[in-house]
């Protein structure tokens, strides 16, 4: 998860943020007694200036004058080689030199002109979010290692500091520059701490990353002039299902007061929808100027004032699952799927039973309240396919067909276009679900003992890594499997998902015994059609002569790739005739 993927358009297309009101939000409550002086929520209802005002807490798209992931964007196009990093010997331009004297007068040029129309602002200076560290002679002086550019990057910051005193620059505690640096630096010089390691959990300050997050908050206090924290407040690969974050954050940002955070960055759905985003964006910035109010009392006069016949409904339903989270103290999952929502929160009958009585609310409501209710309903529609895919709900042919044209009646009035952060189109995910059915047909007597998943009759999604998808980084993985056929077809699916760490394997073999009865490379299929980075790869093999209710192995081997590797299948399905 990267800090932000995004800066304002108005700074992408014209080097400069040019918003009406910017200062006001740029500095929020500087003065006054609120929890946190800066607050932001990177959320679909802090998006307006009104919105803004109204909430007291900005975005970071209109807050900053430059995001650090976006350099790229002030550099232009003619620039000489040494303004990227050293790395064995060669230019590379994923990574900046922040020893670079050209890197450095882009960034002050680029301020300088954004003064024309701004007396002060804030600058996240941050290499690229990856681990790249520039190994030049200068880079190395400052006292850069193989693993660290926080010596470079700090004096590059520092330097800008001096040289624009009535700014603000941030830079982060993340990858190659999580330390802090040696000596204290400048007075108007702070720092972003990504609690993407911190759990959440309840205890979550005394569970080992707690202690070590801890550790990590102070190492920095006598170094900077003031801390923020980056956290997230949205699941990011399931925007549309509900998500009882309240609850955790609510004690996170208490602990963060005492800790000494002045500033809270909250990343959401950013420009997407996400269910009960309304309620949950309008509570948190509350929480933001005072973390110790009720929460109850907050989320119900919230739904009172916004959602007048359906709110007390609502209300509860959506307290049930923070209470429900709350009584199961599990972990609640940044990037999870529909299995991690069962476990944790979501009753599938409560749920249904929520939605059945909503929906039959909704049908005498009229305005705005029923616009929202159109959007929320048509998001749970997702939910409900995503239940269908993990088995919680009986596969109904009709039932799935309605679900997705519900959703897809949400695309053509614009209400929703994505259901999670990357990948995350909703017209993919329903052309792959038109095309493709989660059930699928099962032999008899065909098993896999030793994971069940590999055998249930359902498949994965090439679009998903979640839902009857089996992992494994291990160099082979073998699946338990019998049959009462000698003779007959062997398939199996694998995921293809580089983004995800996910490889084709090297190899699937079949193997009884010391006996390798069949073997493969090459997958015979893949879903979806043409060239997309996601694909269910099918690889399917005649197998002759296996002794009947004997076991034998499916045997998956880890291709030969360098970094972080995993093999993901889904179903093995066994036919008796080849053609």
């Amino acid at each position: 998860m990267v800090l932000c993927r995004y800066i304002s358009s108005r700074i992408l297309l014209f080097g400069i943020a040019s918003i009406t009101g910017f200062t006001q939000c740029a500095n929020l409550s500087a003065g006054d007694d609120s929890a946190f002086k800066y607050r932001s929520i990177y959320s679909p209802y802090t998006r307006t200036l009104d919105q803004r005002k109204a909430l007291d807490c900005g975005n970071l798209d209109y807050d900053w004058g430059l995001w650090g992931h976006n350099m790229h964007k002030i550099l232009g196009k003619q620039v000489s080689d040494d303004v990227y990093a050293l790395v064995n010997g060669c230019r590379n331009e994923e990574q900046y030199c922040f020893s670079s004297e050209q890197l450095y007068r882009s960034v002050e040029h680029f301020i300088v002109s954004y003064h024309t129309k701004h007396k002060s602002g804030r600058f996240v200076i941050m290499p690229n979010d990856n681990a790249i560290v520039c190994q030049c002679e200068k880079c190395r002086k400052k006292g850069n290692s193989l693993r660290s550019a926080s010596p470079a990057v700090t004096a590059f910051i520092s330097k800008l500091a001096n040289r624009f005193p009535h700014d603000e620059f941030f830079t982060s505690s993340y990858l190659s520059v999580k330390e802090p640096p040696v000596y204290k630096m400048p007075d108007n010089v702070g720092v972003i701490i990504s609690a993407i390691d911190l759990p959440f959990v309840k205890g979550f300050a005394q569970t080992k990353l707690g202690v070590s997050f801890s550790r990590l908050i102070e190492s920095w206090k006598n170094k900077v002039g003031q801390i923020y924290v980056w956290d997230y407040m949205s699941n990011f690969d399931d925007y549309l299902s509900p998500y009882p974050v309240l609850g955790l954050m609510q004690k996170r940002l208490q602990w963060y007061q005492k800790k000494g955070v002045r500033g809270i960055i909250l990343n959401g759905s950013g420009d997407d929808y996400s269910a009960f985003g309304d309620m949950q964006t309008e509570v948190l910035a509350k929480l933001l100027l005072n973390p110790y109010q009720k929460l109850d009392q907050l989320v119900n006069q919230f739904y009172v004032d916004n959602y007048p016949e359906t709110g007390e409904l609502i209300a509860n339903y959506y307290l049930s699952l923070e209470k429900h989270l709350d009584q199961t103290n599990g972990e609640l999952a940044m990037y999870g799927g529909i299995n991690d929502e069962v476990r944790m929160y979501l009753s599938v009958d409560n749920f249904l039973e929520f939605v059945r009585k909503l929906d039959k609310m909704s049908k005498g409501i009229v305005g705005d309240e029923r616009r929202k209710l159109n959007i929320l309903l048509t998001g749970f529609n997702y939910t409900q396919l995503e239940l269908i895919r993990a088995s919680y709900i009986p596969y109904n042919a009709e039932y799935r067909a309605d679900c997705l044209n519900n959703l897809e009646g949400g695309i053509s009035y614009n209400l929703i276009t994505h259901y999670r952060e990357g990948h995350g189109k909703l017209s993919d995910y329903i052309a792959y679900s038109r095309s493709n059915k989660p059930k699928v047909g099962k032999y008899k007597s065909f098993v896999c003992s030793n994971e069940p998943l590999m055998s249930d009759g359902y498949i994965g999604s090439a679009y998903d890594y979640h839902v009857n998808w089996v992992h494994s980084s291990m160099l082979t993985t073998d699946y338990k499997c019998m049959v009462d056929q000698s003779n007959g077809v062997l398939t199996i699916g694998c995921l293809l998902a580089p983004i995800w760490h996910i490889y084709a394997p090297k190899t699937v073999q079949v193997w009884q015994g010391a006996r390798l009865i069949a073997e493969t490379d090459i997958p015979y299929a893949h879903t979806p059609d043409g060239d997309s980075e996601l694909q269910r790869l099918l690889y399917r093999m005649p197998v002759k002569k296996l002794q009947p209710n004997k076991p034998f192995d499916v045997r998956i081997i880890l291709p030969n790739i360098q970094g972080k590797v995993a093999v993901a299948c889904d179903e093995i399905q066994f036919e008796l005739n080849f053609e």
